[in-house]
């Protein structure tokens, strides 16, 4: 059912759990409705560890935006500036790069987070971030080639040992989850296509925290801790990383530790939209709202998830 001619004009930034969700169920012509989101799919994120398994196929936990919500306008592009007194969105095209502009009576900020570096060195330049369809690709691809590369002729025992350790930065929710992943990708796949290299494989999981999933009951930790020694991951907590380097992590008490990959699972930090909302000093840059989700000072204007 389309919208009539003066329904007003809503407009939905992201496409994640928050803004998928209520477009979802939003009443089909209530709005004259536009869906800004640089991806033009739902993605379910909880699942992208087991996809670098290849537990779950990909294409399994994608939902395309123009297919599962159909009767509204959807711009493959992200918000980068909100003229509040023009009622306007500008933004880029994912696509191409161009400049585009949305108007809008009503708003809701979906953006979601980036994933944060804490701003130590080297993160972008060598680590992968199991947050994307693409980093998930990259952390299996990566994975595989290390071992290519550890059954090279000529190599010592103590450089194939390197090639094939891999370190995953970050005991919080997804990194456990990465970890695990991929001991059991070496485990249950690549030990029978590389025999004479498996059992050399280490996964090392880093925690600047005195114990690991910090948000969750100590009971869970402690469980998680025992289940991983069981499992041969190493795990090392009151670990903070300092540097990333290539084929190398350095930790504050001076150490470093030689690896093949490295993948960072450090935590969200704000996007710069979400930044350029939030007041000086607000948490972690995230938008302040109110018990109604709305932003104070704008009318019409919401925010939901982790923006």
């Amino acid at each position: 059912m389309a919208p009539e001619g003066d329904a007003e004009r809503l407009v939905v930034l992201g496409c994640g759990f928050g803004g998928y969700s209520l477009l979802h169920e939003l009443p089909s012509g209530l709005y004259d409705t536009t869906l800004v989101s640089p991806r033009n799919y739902f993605l379910f994120t909880p699942l992208l560890a087991s996809a670098v398994n290849g537990t779950v196929e990909l294409r399994s936990i994608l939902e395309p935006v123009r297919r599962r919500l159909p009767g509204l306008r959807f711009v493959e592009g992200a918000a980068e500036r909100i003229d509040w007194e023009g009622r306007t969105i500008h933004g880029r095209s994912a696509v191409g790069g161009e400049p585009f502009e949305v108007p809008f009576d009503l708003l809701v900020v979906a953006i979601g987070a980036r994933v944060s570096d804490y701003g130590i060195p080297g993160v972008a330049e060598y680590a992968l971030t199991p947050a994307s369809v693409e980093g998930a690709r990259a952390i299996r691809r990566a994975i595989q080639e290390q071992f290519a590369r550890a059954e090279l002729p000529g190599l010592d025992e103590e450089e194939r040992r390197r090639r094939l350790t891999f370190v995953v930065c970050g005991g919080g929710p997804t990194g456990v989850e990465v970890a695990a992943e991929i001991q059991d990708l070496i485990a249950e796949d690549l030990r029978r296509s590389y025999p004479d290299s498996a059992h050399l494989a280490r996964v090392v999981l880093l925690e600047a925290a005195e114990r690991l999933l910090t948000s969750y009951d100590e009971a869970l930790a402690e469980y998680t801790r025992e289940h991983f020694r069981r499992e041969n991951i190493e795990v090392r907590t009151r670990s903070p990383v300092v540097q990333i380097r290539r084929g190398e992590v350095r930790l504050a008490d001076g150490s470093r530790l030689a690896c093949g990959r490295v993948i960072w699972a450090g935590g969200n930090g704000p996007l710069p939209l979400a930044e350029a909302l939030a007041p000086p000093g607000s948490p972690a840059g995230r938008i302040p709202i109110d018990e109604h989700l709305r932003l104070p000072g704008h009318d019409g204007a919401w925010a939901i998830g982790d923006c």
